[in-house]
């Protein structure tokens, strides 16, 4: 996929760098600010020889022709990778981004040389399923805020996308090191990480078109944000709270509870500050009623069906 998305780059004679972990950058001519786009290079899928696509309407389909069933087709995050690279050859001035490793972390994103979005008047990433949610906070990381969003919701209110808190991707990484306002937002793959993966094309072009309105609405100036972190504190037992701060990725242990000896899962013991309580490592995500898994790194639910982080569903069991 690197090489794909560097021929592409050779063959319309834009200038990239790549970085040492595999990171490409690309800048398209020569102005004060740049639109900007971000995309991953990896997929969960792995190389199947055997794959042939398949078309129904605006539908496409991956089939294993040996196996005669249905194979991932790597929209997640192909969609991402082209509607970047359209919209870098339709402007001007552009910069783009891919990323190496987004699937097993944001390995690339968070090593990334954050300096690059500078200049960015907003940064966008399309990598999420369907075709509805436009993706602006991410568990307590504020993406973007009502300086942006006051200029593009009319454009949101006509794609009928809706403001939502979504899964952890590379835009939060940037959100992390920059104060670039930025966003993520669904563009037309569906059941992602699985064999039923599948792309409606309809969707794809649709999202492209928003970008490009999102961007034009907003090439007037940098947008930028301060307050990224929302400090949150939920009850979901009885006097037992968790609080979630700046840079905290461990469990806040309530002072009034007794914590049993064991996890559910000894794998996690080491993950989670050795606290040694007992939590839930599985749950039912709130959104789809699919089963979310413990995160640990990040203390939150992650469903893999919708790829959405839940984290109101955690769980403390005294």
């Amino acid at each position: 996929m690197s090489k794909t998305i560097t021929d592409i780059l050779d063959h319309y004679n834009l200038t990239y760098t790549t970085d040492q972990i595999g990171n490409i950058y690309c800048t398209k001519g020569n102005a004060d600010l740049y639109p900007t786009m971000v995309a991953h290079i990896d997929t969960v899928h792995d190389i199947n020889d055997n794959v042939v696509i398949q078309t129904i309407g605006t539908k496409y389909y991956a089939f294993d022709k040996v196996k005669m069933q249905q194979y991932g087709i790597g929209g997640d995050d192909k969609v991402g990778i082209f509607i970047t690279i359209m919209c870098l050859l339709h402007y001007d001035n552009f910069k783009a981004a891919f990323f190496v490793d987004e699937e097993v972390g944001c390995v690339g994103s968070s090593a990334a040389d954050h300096t690059f979005f500078n200049d960015s008047t907003i940064v966008l990433q399309c990598d999420r399923r369907g075709d509805t949610d436009f993706v602006t906070k991410i568990s307590n990381v504020v993406l973007c805020n009502d300086d942006l969003l006051n200029v593009i919701r009319p454009i949101l209110k006509h794609y009928e996308r809706t403001e939502v808190n979504g899964g952890l991707t590379d835009v939060k990484s940037i959100a992390m090191n920059n104060d670039v306002q930025v966003a993520n937002m669904s563009c037309g793959y569906y059941n992602p990480h699985s064999d039923y993966e599948y792309i409606d094309m309809w969707d794809v072009y649709d999202t492209l078109a928003m970008c490009k309105e999102i961007f034009d609405a907003t090439s007037h100036k940098r947008f930028t944000i301060t307050d990224r972190i929302e400090a949150y504190s939920y009850s979901f037992t009885p006097n037992t709270y968790y609080n979630f701060y700046k840079y905290n990725t461990h469990w806040q242990k309530p002072s009034n509870t007794t914590p049993n000896n064991n996890l559910i899962n000894n794998d996690f013991d080491d993950e989670l500050d050795n606290s040694n309580e007992n939590i839930q490592t599985e749950s039912t995500c709130k959104l789809c009623d699919g089963t979310t898994h413990l995160d640990p790194y990040l203390d939150d639910y992650y469903c893999y069906d919708c790829q959405a982080y839940d984290y109101e569903t955690i769980k403390y069991i005294s």
